[in-house]
């Protein structure tokens, strides 16, 4: 899964993020599994898994793109246009909040930008600017200045969010962009009554109108 991971990577993103989105959730190696080889005489099979488990312990180490192991769920990661800063949520307090870190060392310093609760975070194409959503559903915005540590801005209220806009309590990714302009691209979501009076089209002899049109 790992070197899926890695993979996934080279078509474009720029980082794996490890982490917890269940109750249940293993952070090293399947003792269960090795106890039960073991007792059933599986050394062969032991001694592959044993070897798996260690490669992919090494493949981190030196991964080709940075690699984030957390303990809590890091979502909806967002980097800065100029790729100095990686915004993201966590419910590392109980609660889920939105933080900022710098990017590609991340471990260099952590800020919190929203208070009360925040998902979605998401940056203006300049770079200066970061937008998430509040616990209230409201669409705030916080001025990130630059240097090191970041000048940031105490967030404010641009607009609310309207119940049929597609917003979760918890996002893992962002739902929304905004344009060069300023102005937001939001999905609004479909109501039961707007699903069931939907048109339901039925095409007879697909195929045969498919030879028609392509010759």
């Amino acid at each position: 899964m790992i070197q899926a991971a890695y993979d996934e990577c080279r078509k474009g993103f720029q980082a794996v993020v490890i982490g917890n989105q269940g109750e249940l959730f293993s952070a090293g190696a399947n003792l269960m599994m090795v106890l039960m080889l073991a007792q059933d005489g599986e050394f062969e099979d032991l001694d592959i898994a044993i070897n798996r488990f260690q490669q992919s312990i090494m493949s981190i180490k030196y991964a080709p793109v940075p690699v984030v192991v957390s303990p809590y769920d890091e979502e909806a990661i967002a980097i800065s246009p100029d790729g100095r800063w990686l915004a993201y949520e966590s419910n590392e307090t109980g609660k889920t909040e939105v933080y900022l870190r710098p990017f590609p060392n991340t471990n260099s310093g952590k800020w919190q930008i929203s208070n009360g609760g925040g998902v979605a975070p998401l940056w203006a194409k300049t770079g200066r600017e970061l937008f998430y959503v509040s616990a209230r559903r409201d669409m705030m915005t916080a001025t990130i200045g630059p240097g090191t540590p970041p000048t940031i801005g105490t967030p404010r209220v641009l607009f609310h969010l309207q119940d049929d806009l597609y917003m979760t309590p918890t996002e893992f990714y962002t739902p929304f962009d905004v344009g060069p302009d300023g102005r937001f691209i939001m999905a609004r979501s479909e109501t039961p009554a707007a699903i069931f009076d939907a048109p339901l089209v039925v095409v007879d002899n697909w195929f045969e109108e498919l030879r028609q049109r392509t010759h």
